[in-house]
């Protein structure tokens, strides 16, 4: 007899064919998962490179929105021509690019120079200057700008190479305060109440700065010393009977034949000669009655400094073209320094990119508005119109959106049941946990792996 065994080819068929189906469902579950992922993958590709782009198209516009603001109100009270006040923007421009302040900083002090009343020459010519000794000197750029522009304005040095006149004064500010104690805002403050005395008498900036600089050093403050000097000058200049007759007694001119003042040095060198060998009360005598009771003490200061010290100081401020540039130099090599100027770079190549952008966002708003007046001149019924199609195509992005969240949801759970039905079979899955778990309950319910 023999046996014939006619089930073990049939099984073996029939598990072929399941192991056929698992692969099927397993390449059904990615095929739908892909479905998802195509709804929304150009957006998620594409979602970074465009945020980047809007930020940095939005930085850039910002900056160069607020840089054209104020170079426009600068150009304008300025007086600007269409050419002037391009020289204008790119000078603040290259300015925010070459130091370490930004360029909405150089168009806010170029602003600040046109409201003092410089034209655009003026202004363009100035501004280096001014960003250079407010470096130097570690002030704000708008004090800065204040005390060299009221320098120009009292010496009357906005005529000619107003550049040049610039420096020199920024030179001259800088040296007297290495020399003394004044900073920035001092010089200002004492000038605000001595310059125009002084250079009504004709006494230069130079020679104010050595005066101002000895009283800084004996230890008078701002406003004192701009005060004393004040008193000072207009005392020589018209002097009361108590001063005239105090100069008298000791011998001191004040003004040539002509009428024209000796000078501060040549006159303070009178009265150190003439009162030398006076006891001390005499000397405040003679100073309260040329100086006043307010300003003496600053004219003692000077009558008592000798000649070899305020001629050192005066050396040292009439030597001093170039120290502005040289302590500028020094401070942009600092950690501070380097940052600053980086900052500024970013921000101007920021401002050359909005510069570029800008046309074109002026035509898109141009264009908004346009479409939002006309929406305005709708009837009702258009407008509702509208509305539904606004309507219908955010309902179409909700669906597909929606749709590509289920058809992965569902591409997942096809694989899923694909994993399980091979893992009753006895195959191997990547998912050890689920092959595990599926095996020992067929292991118990035997009738789940048919």
């Amino acid at each position: 007899m023999r046996l014939q065994d006619g089930v073990t080819a049939n099984l073996a068929r029939i598990r072929q064919n399941m192991e056929k189906t698992v692969q099927t469902q397993k390449r059904m579950g990615r095929s739908v998962q892909a479905i998802g992922r195509g709804f929304t993958s150009i957006g998620t590709t594409f979602l970074p490179v465009a945020t980047a782009l809007a930020g940095a198209g939005t930085l850039a516009t910002k900056s160069f929105m607020d840089f054209d603001y104020t170079m426009t109100q600068a150009g304008m009270k300025a007086g600007a021509t269409a050419q002037e006040m391009q020289q204008m923007r790119d000078v603040a421009s290259k300015i925010g690019a070459d130091f370490p302040i930004s360029a909405q900083q150089a168009a806010e002090a170029m602003d600040r120079l046109a409201a003092g009343g410089f034209n655009a020459r003026e202004a363009i010519g100035s501004l280096p200057a001014i960003v250079t000794a407010s470096v130097a000197s570690g002030e704000e750029l708008t004090t800065t700008s204040d005390v060299i522009t009221s320098a120009l304005n009292i010496w009357d040095l906005k005529q000619g190479d107003i550049a040049k006149n610039a420096r020199k004064v920024a030179d001259t500010i800088q040296m007297a305060a290495n020399v003394s104690k004044m900073g920035m805002q001092d010089f200002g403050i004492a000038m605000s109440y001595a310059g125009a005395p002084a250079a009504a008498l004709g006494v230069n900036i130079n020679n104010l700065a050595v005066a101002m600089a000895v009283m800084s050093n004996k230890g008078l403050d701002a406003s004192t010393i701009g005060t004393s000097m004040r008193s000072i000058f207009s005392r020589l200049a018209s002097p009361p009977k108590q001063t005239e007759a105090a100069l008298a007694q000791l011998g001191v001119r004040v003004t040539d034949s002509k009428g024209k003042f000796l000078g501060l040095q040549n006159v303070i060198g009178q009265m150190r000669t003439a009162m030398q060998g006076m006891s001390n009360t005499q000397q405040v005598a003679i100073a309260k009655a040329i100086a006043g009771q307010e300003a003496y003490t600053g004219l003692l200061d000077l009558i008592k400094t000798s000649p070899a010290e305020y001629q050192k100081l005066q050396d040292a401020i009439n030597g001093s073209a170039g120290s502005s540039a040289k302590a500028f130099a020094q401070m942009k090599n600092t950690l501070k320094g380097s940052l600053d100027a980086l900052q500024g770079n970013v921000e101007s190549l920021g401002i050359s990119f909005g510069a570029i952008l800008a046309p074109t966002i002026q035509q898109v708003a141009q264009g908004i508005s346009s479409v939002v007046s006309w929406l305005n001149s709708l009837s009702p019924a258009q407008k509702a119109m509208i509305a539904d199609i606004a309507k219908g195509i955010i309902a179409f992005t909700a669906f597909n959106l929606a749709m590509g969240k289920a058809f992965k949801i569902g591409g997942s759970m096809i694989m899923l049941y694909s994993d399980i039905q091979k893992a009753a079979m006895g195959g191997k899955i990547a998912n050890k946990a689920l092959q595990y778990s599926v095996r020992g309950v067929v292991k118990g319910l035997p009738i789940l792996k048919s």
